[in-house]
């Protein structure tokens, strides 16, 4: 209801609708059978989140392994769901995220709709939300990412039409998107975010409704309830795990002793990749110039400037040249030489793209900023509590970014990518220029980067997984065999305590902080033997020495086994290498 009793109205012309929500499904089924992430294998993170879903598949109990910091219930029942219908495999876990990956969709639609944006700026609001690189990335397998942003995004949209006064029953809406709120955080802890984003748009709309007992129940209850069960749970009877233990205390000592140049960095690089998320739509559909003013232009000007600056600094003193933080998205496409199997990778990214991305996003982020300049009008208009509402959400996941500076990677932004786009189309959707041709050609190389890459990523693991069966089959110990970090951490991952084991430098990563006991005989690579490049070194950025360290020795060439790549499109070969 609004102030003088009536119903809010935020209805906006539905025609059109209907035709982005039958585009978007046939798209994500386009490139669903694009990527085809059919196959028992795993490709990075995942093999942790489905090995931990079988004791609660067979044995009723959850259990997270020793390396999973995140609260990942809610994400083991969601595949739970799926799997107890379907069957437990690799299969349908990552089916279980591209179902998630559909609603996420269409929730978001759904808010655009209530926050009356028009049907064709909201269809390329969809487009720019399914073809972000790193989003589309981890919509084809079984991460807690999409299935956290879809329960986040269910209680953003119960929430607004709550307060918004657009729902039939306000008390049952607010019990509802207090529990999506909960589930939110049962998947990862920074869900809970949507909550505390509506006590904070509250202090600052509507401050008479948290003196309700009946708002505040509804409107809380459940996600509290949730959160304080599952704190209990966790501490006394599964136990904090070691990974959860470690970074809470990494964020501790951030927070207690911030370094000054580290959280200027922070409030630079969270904002550039917040207008890398929103890129296609931010360029392409522009306030008009009429709506800012003389000190407006300037501001942007100086901020423009600012950035302009601490981009070369990146790039010329640091040396971050792509992207400024560790990353999936990589100049080798999807992560890095080594990271998630050994051997060379080519270069993908053109040279000179790190500094066009860089400035891109700057420009993005610019653009993002002269939108928040529209905000006296938008939040003067009916429904503003929940236009507030969207703002505190946006300003709440970039205050959590910076908080969780010292453990962050760039998919712990994902979260922002629905809700800064969403925010965008809200300020601009009344002085906006659209320019279809300029968000064709800027959304274009993504998606073609997201499909592609993502594709290419699918048929290295689904073929690792296949070498390293073989071998296993043959009668060769897993603890023999390195088919990569999915197969090792699936087949030999020890579990609670690892043990002093026998890893070197020589070893990848994932052996010597993982899985120390590992002494492969048999090795599968992307090449035959591991080049170091002073190139390859130079775009790998700080992660150089865990990633390019390891050695393939001696080894020999056993087989050879092809796959098809979109990028480089042809055929490829994963080599099976052996101790002589």
């Amino acid at each position: 209801m609004t102030d003088d009793g009536t119903r809010a109205s935020l209805t906006t012309d539905t025609r059109g609708y209907g035709v982005v929500a039958v585009v978007t499904l046939l798209v994500i089924a386009a490139s669903f059978a694009v990527v085809f992430p059919l196959g028992e294998y795993a490709i990075d993170d995942d093999w942790a989140y489905v090995r931990a879903r079988e004791p609660l598949q067979y044995e009723g109990r959850l259990e997270s392994l020793q390396r999973n910091p995140m609260s990942l219930v809610g994400h083991l029942a969601w595949g739970w769901l799926f799997t107890s219908v379907f069957g437990f495999s690799f299969t349908v876990t990552k089916l279980s995220v591209v179902a998630a990956f559909v609603i996420e969709c269409g929730v978001f639609l759904a808010l655009l709709r209530h926050f009356a944006v028009p049907a064709r700026l909201a269809g390329l609001a969809m487009a720019a939300l399914v073809f972000d690189p790193l989003h589309f990335f981890h919509a084809f397998q079984f991460t807690t990412d999409v299935p956290a942003i879809m329960w986040a995004l269910l209680a953003l949209w119960l929430y607004a039409r709550a307060l918004d006064g657009t729902s039939r029953s306000t008390t049952g809406t607010l019990l509802l998107a207090s529990t999506c709120a909960g589930l939110a955080f049962l998947v990862r802890q920074s869900g809970a975010m949507v909550a505390l984003a509506v006590v904070a748009s509250l202090l600052v709309s509507d401050r008479r409704r948290l003196a309700s007992p009946r708002f505040l129940l509804a409107a809380f209850g459940p996600v509290a309830v949730t959160i304080a069960i599952f704190t209990w749970w966790y501490h006394t009877v599964h136990g904090p795990t070691r990974a959860y233990i470690d970074l809470q205390s990494a964020v501790w000592t951030w927070v207690t002793h911030p370094v000054a140049s580290e959280v200027a960095r922070a409030l630079f690089v969270i904002p550039i990749y917040v207008g890398l998320f929103a890129l296609p739509l931010t360029l392409g559909v522009l306030p008009t110039a009429t709506s800012l003013g003389r000190r407006q232009r300037a501001l942007l000007l100086v901020l423009g400037v600012l950035g302009g600056v601490a981009l070369l600094v990146l790039g010329l003193y640091a040396g971050e040249v792509f992207p400024y933080l560790r990353n999936k998205v990589t100049p080798f496409g999807y992560m890095r030489p080594n990271e998630f199997i050994l051997g060379n990778r080519p270069v993908l990214w053109p040279l000179g793209t790190a500094s066009v991305l860089g400035g891109l996003g700057l420009l993005s982020a610019l653009a993002l900023a002269a939108s928040a300049l529209q905000l006296p009008n938008v939040l003067r208009e009916p429904g503003r509590r929940g236009r507030w509402l969207l703002l505190t959400f946006v300003v709440g996941q970039i205050a959590y970014g910076v908080v969780t500076w010292p453990i962050i990677f760039d998919r712990h932004l994902l979260m922002l990518v629905p809700s800064a786009i969403l925010l965008y189309c809200v300020l601009v959707r009344d002085v906006a220029v659209v320019r279809v041709s300029i968000f064709g050609v800027l959304l274009a190389p993504l998606a073609f980067a997201s499909v592609a890459g993502t594709h290419d990523i699918h048929a290295i693991a689904r073929t690792a997984f296949r070498v390293g069966e073989e071998v296993v089959g043959s009668g060769v110990s897993p603890r023999k065999v390195d088919a990569g970090y999915a197969f090792d951490g699936w087949y030999v991952f020890e579990g609670q305590r690892e043990g002093a084991g026998r890893a070197t430098p020589e070893d990848p990563w994932w052996v010597r902080r993982l899985i120390r006991t590992l002494d492969a005989d048999y090795v599968v690579s992307l090449t035959p033997s591991i080049e170091f490049d002073a190139g390859m070194a130079r775009v790998s950025g700080p992660d150089r020495e865990l990633l390019l360290t390891p050695r393939l020795g001696d080894r020999q060439v056993v087989r050879s086994y092809p796959y098809r790549t979109l990028w480089p499109y042809g055929e490829a070969r994963l080599y099976l290498l052996a101790r002589p």
